[in-house]
């Protein structure tokens, strides 16, 4: 197996100006309420345009997650509209103003840890850490384009 080590995910253009590396519909397949952590449930589910899979851990007691759900999931480098990148300390007036956080109902802040290149060709799976909860994503090559290894990011879902 080759690694990869930088990457990129589609669906929205991105622009030095646009805070989104992506934004993309996802039907939710599995939830597993089982894990071993209180309030945290293991979702996977499959984007509606470029097949991708995503196994991702949410806090599903503030955020309730069913099999079947419509989601629509963004990633994104930055929570300013005008996708500037923000500090590496906390900006506590990130709560008070305008940002794309208000577009979404569950937000987290994470890094990529992991690249991985499949067996299969073109395809590809990469790993993110939201403080201990974790997201797989895997897809064809060319449609997860944009991702570097240790980039800090934002995971930003809101139901349909």
């Amino acid at each position: 197996k080759a690694t990869v080590s930088v990457l990129n995910w589609p669906s929205r253009t991105s622009t030095m100006a646009s805070p989104y590396i992506t934004e993309d519909q996802f039907e939710v397949k599995k939830v597993d309420h089982e894990l071993h952590f209180d309030r945290v449930s293991r979702v996977e589910a499959v984007s509606r345009t470029f097949n991708l899979k995503v196994v991702f851990d949410a806090n599903t007691d503030i955020y309730p997650i069913e099999v079947g759900d419509k989601l629509t999931m963004a990633l994104a480098r930055t929570l300013e509209l005008d996708g500037a990148l923000q500090h590496d300390s906390y900006d506590p007036t990130v709560l008070t103003r305008n940002t794309l956080a208000e577009r979404y109902e569950y937000v987290a802040h994470g890094v990529v840890y992991k690249v991985q290149a499949g067996e299969k060709n073109n395809i590809v799976t990469f790993y993110i850490s939201f403080g201990g909860l974790l997201l797989k994503i895997s897809g064809d090559i060319q449609k997860l384009t944009g991702i570097e290894l240790n980039q800090k990011l934002y995971l930003l879902i809101r139901r349909q």
